[in-house]
């Protein structure tokens, strides 16, 4: 159980990383 949000938070961190780029990339 604890992996799995583990991979959730990762993958959270991840989308929040490229929106972040996008938007410097704007």
């Amino acid at each position: 159980e604890q992996q799995k949000f583990q991979f959730y938070y990762r993958n959270l961190s991840r989308q929040q990383a490229q929106q972040q780029a996008w938007l410097q990339k704007r």
